[in-house]
């Protein structure tokens, strides 16, 4: 399998922000309620909190901290994504108290989370995972977010090839049937996972074990004429 091209990182994060998120105020409009609301869900642990939060030049992340935010907007950053979770949590708790409808939405999280798993032989946390759901941590990480199925995948994808690669730096010398694997491997978790903001890029696992790891692969292929 040819590899596809390194994927180019966004030339400012606030191009990045503004291709990939929503600030909290046009969040809150997508989902046909006030900020007031959102906030309100966000502390009864309904719904994700912001992925990124801009303020003071700085962006921070529940993955990556603090870190310098040059040219970005300050604003509190949703994926849209998100939206259709918010919007079943706006039904849960139209007749149900904020503890109830929040060990609903965690049971139906998890469930979904397990049936993920079974699919792909998967083990996982998943109390840990619905906490960093809350923590907004995969609408930064994971492309497709507010999917459990996504979710589950990208983390499965990572753990396997954090293992297989040893966490990017395969020893040397490769064979080329390790290499094969290992390429077809990272394209899947490369289909799974965000390409990151400039901000946080150069120590993503996106450039470590994606955008450093595949020339090696390749350059292991291309030795032995394989395509």
């Amino acid at each position: 399998m040819k590899p596809g091209p390194t994927e180019p990182v966004h030339s400012t994060l606030a191009n990045y922000l503004s291709d990939h998120f929503l600030e909290e105020a046009a969040f809150a409009r997508h989902c046909g309620v006030s900020i007031e609301t959102i906030e309100r869900l966000q502390r009864e642990g309904l719904i994700p909190r912001p992925s990124y939060t801009v303020k003071d030049g700085r962006i921070h992340s529940a993955v990556f901290g603090d870190m310098p935010a040059p040219g970005a907007e300050p604003g509190r950053y949703h994926r849209p994504e998100h939206v259709a979770w918010a919007r079943l949590a706006l039904d849960e708790v139209k007749e149900k108290s904020p503890d109830q409808a929040r060990a609903n939405l965690e049971s139906r999280f998890q469930e979904r989370c397990r049936e993920a798993a079974a699919s792909l032989g998967a083990t996982l946390d998943f109390h840990e995972v619905w906490g960093d759901f809350l923590d907004g941590t995969y609408g930064l990480c994971a492309t497709d977010p507010a999917s459990e199925m996504g979710i589950i995948r990208k983390e499965w994808l990572q753990k396997r090839l954090v293992k297989q690669s040893a966490n990017g730096h395969p020893p040397e010398p490769l064979d080329p049937a390790t290499a094969q694997g290992l390429l077809e491997l990272l394209e899947a978790y490369s289909e799974a996972c965000m390409p990151f903001s400039p901000a946080e890029y150069p120590i993503s696992s996106r450039k470590r074990l994606v955008d450093d790891l595949r020339p090696r692969l390749q350059a292991v292929l291309d030795q032995e004429g394989r395509p």
